[in-house]
């Protein structure tokens, strides 16, 4: 494990390294966690880190279909890209969520992420660790949302995405959604 860990941080494949967020120890195995867990990662991986019947590859591939739904406005709360459009190569995307109504609402760290490929909405592989916590906008407030994108590990193509977040308003959770494009 320490083996590992040394040759991952010391990698000049500075995309590999970004795509393997986590590794650990399970029983006779190393499971190594990836942003987007592919043949093709799993073989840079082996290729340029190490190559052990031991490991075993965690995260998501980019083809899990999303059926998560959302709005943009409910009641006098909305959410918005800060800009509708931004490049494929963007690291992140940044949303307002603005509170227009008289009561305090909150959320918490986590987000999604999704993309449409072909009719269907698929997820987009992003953070996957988030801490647990509950912070609170106050009435007439607003606070800016950062997803990360990772350019690198996923290559995203231009096209239709969206952004959800989960808001709890007047004691009931419910889902936001804001859709931005990206575009070369």
């Amino acid at each position: 494990m320490e083996e590992l860990r040394k040759r991952l941080y010391t990698t000049t494949d500075i995309p590999l390294r970004i795509n393997a967020v986590g590794n650990g120890r399970e029983s006779h195995t190393l499971r190594i966690d990836l942003i987007r867990n592919t043949p093709e990662w799993q073989k840079r991986f082996r290729e340029q880190i190490m190559d052990s019947p031991a490991l075993r590859f965690d995260g998501p591939d980019g083809q899990e279909p999303c059926d998560l739904d959302g709005a943009a406005q409910i009641g006098d709360v909305h959410l918005v890209p800060q800009q509708n459009v931004f490049p494929t190569s963007s690291q992140e995307v940044n949303f307002i969520l603005y509170n227009q109504s008289e009561d305090t609402i909150s959320y918490g760290a986590a987000y999604y992420l999704a993309y449409e490929k072909g009719g269907q909405w698929y997820y987009l592989p992003t953070d996957r660790v988030f801490n647990l916590l509950k912070i609170s906008l106050l009435p007439n407030g607003q606070t800016i949302f950062n997803a990360n994108l990772y350019p690198e590990v996923n290559e995203n193509q231009p096209g239709r995405y969206r952004f959800f977040k989960e808001v709890e308003i007047n004691g009931r959770e419910e889902m936001m959604m804001a859709e931005f494009s990206l575009h070369k």
